[in-house]
């Protein structure tokens, strides 16, 4: 979501997060599925930071640092627009 912190740190659609916090994604699926993926990235209250190792659309790895918030959501992305 535009209005989100993830968005501002680079997060977007097709980015894949790698790791959470020095731990691999894959590592955390095979041993507790995606239950240790959430767990992984904590609770949702505002302030929990996780830095995050993502590969973006264009194949280039690199490590975020995003702090849980909250944030508005529109219902109707300015980046996309609508269509009628």
């Amino acid at each position: 979501f535009e209005t989100a912190p993830g968005f501002a740190a680079g997060l977007d659609r097709g980015v894949e997060i790698l790791a959470i916090d020095g731990q691999s994604v894959a590592g955390l699926f095979a041993s507790g599925g995606s239950g240790a993926v959430n767990q992984a990235l904590g609770p949702s209250d505002p302030g929990v930071r996780r830095t995050l190792r993502i590969r973006d659309t264009g194949g280039v790895e690199r490590e975020v640092t995003v702090t849980k918030a909250n944030y508005s959501l529109d219902p109707v992305s300015d980046r996309y627009g609508t269509r009628i």
